[in-house]
């Protein structure tokens, strides 16, 4: 009997061993967004991973300052922007960004990358409605059923970039 608990509770452990943590809100991270983006989005990824971008979204409580589509390069002509592969989270205006990359002084962004079919983008106001000030709305409206493939989050340091899979 008391083999059999043991093995229950060991079959226990390693089965929630997998799983993702839940979602901690920004909050609790005393103002520190790369322990908020590494422990949410990276360390926790599959919390993610084969989702729709809604969810992603839903959850992430950094102001956007920036949000651009990521076009595809399939056909191996270049990068086709009518095409949506992914989008990159900012949360820093590129004014900021410059300054930050001058000072030598790290900053993050998320990289989301959707699973394919990528869909042509076939109402050019979607791109527009990405750069407008409220872009959470807008790529809930216009991306919110892509499927998450993969997170990567950037950090750049100067002109230095490492990323973090």
């Amino acid at each position: 009997m008391k083999k059999l608990i043991l093995i229950i509770a060991v079959v226990i452990l390693y089965s929630n061993m997998g799983q993702a943590q839940e979602y901690r809100p920004l909050a609790g991270f005393c103002k520190d967004t790369l322990a908020y983006l590494k422990t949410n989005f990276i360390d926790n990824k599959s919390r993610y991973i084969g989702q729709k971008l809604e969810k992603l979204i839903l959850d992430y409580e950094i102001l956007l300052a920036n949000t651009p589509p990521m076009g595809t390069n399939e056909g191996g002509g270049g990068v086709d922007p009518s095409y949506i592969c992914g989008i990159t989270l900012f949360y820093l205006h590129s004014i900021k960004m410059d300054q930050y990359r001058d000072a030598q002084k790290p900053f993050y962004r998320l990289r989301i990358y959707f699973a394919p079919p990528y869909c042509q983008e076939e109402n050019p106001i979607a791109r527009k409605m990405i750069e407008m000030r409220n872009r959470k709305n807008a790529i809930l409206y216009y991306l919110k059923d892509y499927i998450i493939e993969k997170i990567v989050l950037v950090k750049v340091k100067g002109r230095e970039v490492t990323l973090f899979e």
